[in-house]
C-alpha cells in the first residue's frame, strides 16, 4: 500500500509542478503583451486570492 500512496505522490507532485510551469509561461505571455506591472496586478491578486476556496 506505501508504494502505491508513494507512486500516486510522485504522479500529483509530477502533474503539479507542469500545471505551474505552464501557469507561469502564460502569465508571461500576458505580462509581455500587455505590460503589467506589480502596481497592475495587485487589485488583480486581491479578487483571486478573495475567490479561492478555503
Amino acid at each position: 500500500m506505501d508504494g502505491r500512496l508513494g507512486q500516486l505522490e510522485n504522479r500529483m507532485s509530477s502533474l503539479l509542478y507542469k500545471q505551474a510551469v505552464e501557469q507561469d509561461m502564460v502569465a508571461g505571455i500576458l505580462a509581455d503583451a500587455y505590460q503589467f506591472n506589480e502596481d497592475d496586478l495587485q487589485p488583480r491578486r486581491t479578487e483571486s486570492i478573495n475567490k479561492a476556496p478555503e
